[in-house]
């Protein structure tokens, strides 16, 4: 038996034109064209998460050079934060559309484990008491004690 010589790809298919951390956002740019209401889109991110971008960094959406942002959200309608988001990866999402906005719904959750695998590769603020900080400290103690 052997394997077909073509896959058919989704006739839907939307490939990201850029990807951006601003504002403490991750912002996902679509090429520019018309998202139906309750249509199904498959959503590639193609481009690399910006290394500056934080884990907990809520997702949007935006349309080509509209500057309007519609946000991603999980299918239980919570955000999808930066953690969740991979490149090359395709997303199955349904646009939900009213007068004034609309968002980007996610077809099925993405799994947990996902994003307690992203903090290898996105960076992590962390702070760090300095030396001097703890010298004070530590003589501030002994000066105490006596």
């Amino acid at each position: 038996m052997s394997c077909p010589n073509y896959k058919r790809l989704c006739n839907r298919l939307i490939i990201s034109s850029a990807v951006t951390f601003t504002g403490g956002n991750l912002i996902i740019n679509l090429p520019a064209g018309n998202y139906a209401d309750k249509e199904k889109y498959c959503i590639v991110v193609a481009q690399n998460i910006p290394t500056t971008t934080t884990i907990n960094a809520p997702v949007f959406i935006t349309i080509g050079t509209s500057t309007a942002t519609y946000p991603l959200m999980n299918c239980d309608c919570t955000n999808v934060t930066a953690c969740a988001i991979n490149r090359r990866t395709r997303y199955s999402v349904c646009v939900h559309t009213n007068i004034s906005t609309g968002v980007f719904k996610l077809l099925g959750r993405i799994p947990c484990s996902q994003c307690s695998n992203a903090a290898t590769s996105l960076p992590i603020p962390t702070t760090t008491a300095t030396p001097a900080a703890a010298v004070t400290a530590n003589s501030v103690q002994k000066g105490a004690d006596k």
